[in-house]
This record gives structure tokens, sequence and C-alpha cells, in this order.
């Protein structure tokens, strides 16, 4: 602290008796001044070595100018104002937002301000406690998202690449190369990094747009893992969730929270539609059988009513043929008795594809000996397993694969994932296939008293 000869008089242990009303009577006129600015350089010298703890406010922090000036922010705002809750994944991307502003103000983590932001989270979100973004306990480091965020993030740029604050005087062209290069960055990083999660997830979603405009070109399969990798690890599905959440954050949740409903108006529909004798056997073991049976059985059936009517060439033949609702049950849901004939078939049905020139689209897969039967639901990606606990989340996230992979519907099955995309996400594009029977389904829904 460098103080002039006049400040220097004031000693720590001479002023720390006296308040200013005692020097404002008791000393010369002309030493108020240096008086009030050595006050000022001695709270300043006290906090300098635990500025954590200092109560000094911070003006300009506002979480709801923050949160409407970024992209997630808006993602998140949306998110409550559908839900009106947070889920855990939402809060550590709200505390990141916040904690990226601090980090490119230079502000530092002191506890009233993160104590205030906290506060004004619980403004914004009611359903929010501050204790979750910030908690101080007696004798111990401070405690929440925000604090541990702060320093987590801080150490992932430890080598310089600290996000700088926009300057005013930067032109439009240089703004746009460094955030290619943040972007480029981002992309590397996540092609030799599996871990931590919370890096990884800041890498993806900073990435973002960039994989959506990726994505929309002619890339194939081959070309998403290879610019992704990341992808083939048994937890990249929950990547490509995070991505359709932020393209369609209001439907994310859509097909867990409308499946009993569906389940209830969805098999007096069927008794009255199947004629299939395959599918009216399976509505015949409904009720002798426990939840997670009917739950194959019920889609299944389900291919009874939305017959395929696409065509395909054989290979070699010019000749095209019709496919069949057992066409449509096997490229929707697979299985075999054990793992290595499942195996084996995924290799015959991928070298049939090849051959003739087709794609071979995500699907289910399980191993069992009938519907009756089935464990180790996976979904199939291009050689990749996404383990599933059952069929409804493996119908999830295989739905999800498609839409965020801009991957085509099989064509033995399109009609029962677009039932799935229509009821279920309420998602409509132009490049919906018309189909009379879906149509009707989709009506005697809307129409449909219990």
């Amino acid at each position: 602290m460098n103080l002039s000869i006049t400040e220097r008089m004031f000693t720590v242990e001479t002023l720390k008796y006296l308040n200013w009303e005692h020097l404002r009577g008791e000393i010369p006129v002309e030493m108020v001044g240096p008086a009030i600015e050595f006050f000022k350089k001695l709270e300043l010298w006290q906090n300098k070595e635990n500025v954590e703890d200092s109560n000094e406010p911070e003006p300009g922090v506002c979480v709801a100018r923050i949160l409407s000036k970024s992209k997630k922010g808006k993602l998140i705002l949306k998110h409550y104002n559908e839900r009106k809750t947070l889920s855990s994944q939402v809060r550590r991307d709200l505390s990141s937002v916040i904690v990226e502003y601090l980090l490119q103000k230079e502000l530092k983590p002191r506890q009233n301000l993160l104590k205030e932001i906290a506060n004004q989270i619980t403004d914004i979100f009611d359903s929010e406690t501050a204790d979750t973004y910030f908690l101080k306990s007696k004798g111990k480091k401070p405690g929440g998202l925000l604090y541990s965020h702060f320093y987590n993030i801080k150490a992932k740029y430890s080598t310089g690449k600290v996000p700088k604050p926009l300057n005013q005087n930067v032109s439009p062209n240089m703004l746009l190369s460094s955030q290619k290069t943040e972007v480029e960055l981002d992309l590397q990083w996540l092609k030799y990094n599996i871990e931590p999660l919370e890096s990884v997830l800041r890498c993806w979603n900073s990435t973002f747009d960039w994989r959506s405009n990726f994505l929309k070109s002619d890339a194939n399969l081959l070309d998403v893992f290879e610019e992704f990798p990341i992808l083939t690890q048994s937890f990249g599905f929950k990547l490509i969730e995070n991505d359709f959440e932020a393209l369609y954050p209001a439907s994310f949740n859509n097909f867990s929270q409308k499946w009993d409903e569906f389940k209830s108006k969805i098999v007096p529909l069927l008794r009255e539609k199947v004629k299939e004798q395959q599918g009216k056997i399976l509505l015949k073991s409904l009720e002798s059988n426990g939840e997670d049976i009917q739950t194959t059985l019920i889609w299944l059936a389900i291919h009874s009513v939305l017959v395929p009517t696409s065509r395909t060439k054989a290979d070699g033949d010019s000749k095209t043929f019709k496919h069949t609702i057992a066409d449509s049950r096997g490229r929707f849901l697979v299985w075999k008795a054990t793992v290595g004939e499942l195996q084996t078939h995924l290799k015959n049905l991928t070298e049939n594809c090849y051959s003739g020139k087709q794609k071979l689209q995500p699907f289910i897969c399980s191993v069992g000996t009938s519907p009756f039967y089935l464990t180790e639901f996976s979904v199939y990606l291009s050689g990749v397993f996404y383990r599933m606990p059952n069929l409804l989340r493996s119908i999830e996230v295989c739905f999800k694969i498609f839409f965020v992979l801009n991957l085509e519907y099989p064509p033995e099955c399109t009609l029962v994932w677009s039932l799935i995309q229509q009821h279920f996400y309420e998602i409509h594009l132009k490049s919906d296939k018309k189909s009379k029977a879906l149509s009707e389904l989709l009506n005697d829904f809307k129409n449909f008293r219990m």
C-alpha cells in the first residue's frame, strides 16, 4: 500500500480508536482529504488477502439480464416457464452461465456477491432455494453451485483461455474469428477427451450450433463418429439427448409423461382395429402379463394398424416388393436368444444393407426367445450399443437419435416412428409421410372418450 507522508501520519494503531466524527473535529481541515483516502486504502489492504470474505458490494450483476442476453440462459428461462421447476442438469447450466459472466467481467467470487446472486435466482425461479447456489458454513469453505463452478471453470482456463469481455471497438469480423477459434478448440478437446463430465458438457454445449449445421449437411454416420468419437462411449446417448432438449425444450419429457394416458387409450383402439392374426394373439396376452411385457406387446401390436406402405427393390432385381407387418416389427425391435446370435444377425443385416446400398438406421434390440422373455435392451447405432433399462426408455432415446443426427426412419416402420413424433412429441414437419391409417389413429386419440 503506497501512502503519502501525510497519510502515513495516520497509523493503524491511532486510527482504529477514531471514527470520522472525531477526525472532523480534531484534525486540521487540510488533512481531512488524506485521512478519508487513507481509510479507503486501509480497508482495501485489510481485505486484500481474503477477497472472498469481503463485504464490498459488486454493482451491475443482474441475473435476469445475464440470462436474457445468453442463448443458454433463454433456454433455461423457457424450460422453467414450461415446467415450473429446474432439473439438476439445468441448475448446473444456470450456474455455469452466471459464472462465465463473472469471469468475463473479471469479478471476484466475493461471498456477498454470490449470496446476492443466489437470492436473485430464487426471485426468478420460485422453486429454487438460495442454499443450492451459495451456502456459507461457519469455519468451512463456502459451498453451493456458484462457488464450486467458479473455481472449476476457472481451472479449465488455467492455460489463459479465459472468456474475455466484449470490447465495443472489436470489429464483427474479429469477434466472429474469435468465436470460431473457441469452437474449434472445444471441438478438438472433444475428440481426445471423455471426462470430466462437466468439461464434456461445456464443450458439447458450446459447439451446438456448429454441430447442428454439420448434421444438416450430407454427413453420414461415419462422418459423425469421426467428428464426435465421444458418441461411441456408453454415455454418448446422453449428449444426443442434451442436443434434443436444446432443439425441442418443450417436448423433451413428453414420451414418459404421456405414456400412461397413451396406454389407456391405445389398447381399446387396437382391439377394435387390429385384423392381423399375430396382432390379435399379442393383444389376447395382455391381461395375463406384467407391465413390462404389456408394453412390448402393445408396441408390437401397433404395427398391425400402421401397416407399412413403402416398397423396396430386391438386391440385383429391378422389381420392387412391399414391406410386411413382420418387416415393420423386425426393424423396430430385434431380439435373438443369445448375445452371440444377436451380433451375428446385426452383422448380416449390416452387410445386406451395404450390398443393397441402403442405410442401416438405428433400432432397438434385445436378448430373449420371445416378446414374453426379453432382457438387456439396447439402442443400436452403426456398431454402437447404448444399453437401456427397458423398452420405453429405448424408444425414447432411439427417437431422439433420429432427430438430432438428422436420420430418416427405416422405411419398414416409418409410420410407427411418425406416430411417436406427432402424438408424443407434437412435432410436425413438411416432410412428414402422409398416411390415412396414421391420420385416423391420431384423430381417434383426439376424440377418444374413456
